[in-house]
C-alpha cells in the first residue's frame, strides 16, 4: 500500500514539473524579401539589412501574419528570373505594375504613383526647352526631339525604365547600367548627357549636380509589392479581408501609421511619403493593410 502511494506521488510530482515547464512558442515561418537595396527611398541596403519605405512595409506585413522576413538581394536584370525561380515570396523594391508581371504573380494596394523623368544636361546642339512642361504630350514631344546620334543617355538595366527609355529613343546612345547607384555617377562625370529616372528618385540623382533640368514626367506609373501566388501570408486567407488585397492584387486596404494612403481611387503620395523622398527614414513606421 505504502508502495503504491509514492508512486502514486512521484506521478503527480512529474506531471506538475511537466505542467510547469513554459510552453516554447512555434517557429516563425520564413518570408522570403526580394530587394534591390540600390533604390531609394524604396530600398536601401549598406549595412546588415536594407531599409527603406518598401522595406518597411515588408516587415510590418511579415509581424502582421506572424512571419519571419528573409531578404535576398537581386539584381534588375535578373528579377523577372528570380522571381520565376522562386527565389523570394515578395518583391519591395519599388516595383512598377507592368502587364507582364501580372502573369508571373500579384501585386498589392498601390504604394505610390510614380512617372518617369528625364534628367538632362542640355547639349549645345539641343534646341532650346520649351516654355511649360506641364502638360504629358509637351514633355513628350521635347524629348523627342533631342532623340538624336550625338545624346547619350542612361538607365537602369533590366527595369521599367529600361523599357521606357528604349520606346523613347530610337537614335540615341543608350547605356543601361546594372547598378542603379551608378546611373547617377554617369550623370554627375559627364559619361552621358542624360539620366532616366523617375519622380520619386529624381531629386536624389539630381542633388548637388548643376545645370540638370527636369523633363516630365513621361509616364503615368504606379509601384507595389509584386508577391508570388503561393506566398506566405496570402494563401489562406485569399478570400476573406486582410488577405484580398494582397493576394489579388486589389485596392481594398491602406498603407497607415505615417507612410502613404491607397484608397479605391488609388490616391497620391501624401505629405510623409514625399519626406522620404528627400531624406531616408529612420525605421519602419508603416503597416500594410491589404
Amino acid at each position: 500500500m505504502a508502495r503504491s502511494f509514492a508512486r502514486f506521488l512521484l506521478l503527480t510530482v512529474v506531471l506538475a514539473g511537466c505542467a510547469s515547464q513554459p510552453t516554447r512558442p512555434p517557429p516563425l515561418s520564413a518570408l522570403r524579401v526580394g530587394t534591390s537595396g540600390d533604390y531609394p527611398p524604396f530600398s536601401d541596403w549598406k549595412q546588415e539589412r536594407p531599409n527603406g519605405f518598401d522595406a518597411a512595409l515588408a516587415e510590418a506585413f511579415a509581424a502582421a501574419n506572424g512571419l519571419e522576413p528573409t531578404w535576398v538581394r537581386f539584381r534588375w536584370p535578373e528579377l523577372t528570373s528570380d522571381f520565376s525561380a522562386g527565389e523570394f515570396d515578395l518583391v519591395a523594391s519599388g516595383i512598377t505594375v507592368r502587364p507582364e508581371r501580372s502573369v508571373l504573380g500579384r501585386y498589392s494596394v498601390p504604394v505610390v504613383r510614380n512617372g518617369a523623368v528625364l534628367l538632362l544636361r542640355r547639349p549645345r546642339w539641343a534646341p532650346p526647352p520649351v516654355g511649360s512642361r506641364g502638360e504629358l504630350s509637351q514633355a513628350l514631344a521635347e524629348v523627342r526631339a533631342l532623340d538624336r546620334p550625338e545624346l547619350r543617355v542612361a538607365v537602369n538595366r533590366g527595369g521599367h525604365l529600361e523599357r521606357v527609355a528604349r520606346g523613347l529613343f530610337a537614335r540615341a546612345q543608350l547605356t543601361t547600367i546594372p547598378d542603379n547607384a551608378a546611373v547617377r555617377e554617369a550623370l554627375a562625370t559627364g559619361q552621358v548627357d542624360a539620366a532616366l529616372t523617375n519622380t520619386t528618385e529624381a531629386p536624389r540623382l539630381a542633388e548637388g549636380l548643376e545645370g540638370i533640368e527636369h523633363l516630365g514626367p513621361l509616364t503615368r506609373d504606379v509601384v507595389a509589392l509584386w508577391v508570388r501566388p503561393d506566398a506566405p501570408g496570402t494563401g489562406a486567407r485569399r478570400h476573406s479581408g486582410a488577405g484580398a488585397g494582397l493576394a489579388r492584387g486589389q485596392r481594398t486596404g491602406a498603407l497607415r501609421g505615417g507612410a502613404a494612403s491607397a484608397n479605391p481611387r488609388g490616391s497620391a503620395p501624401t505629405r510623409p511619403f514625399r519626406a522620404m523622398t528627400t531624406r531616408q527614414p529612420r525605421g519602419p513606421q508603416a503597416t500594410l493593410v491589404v
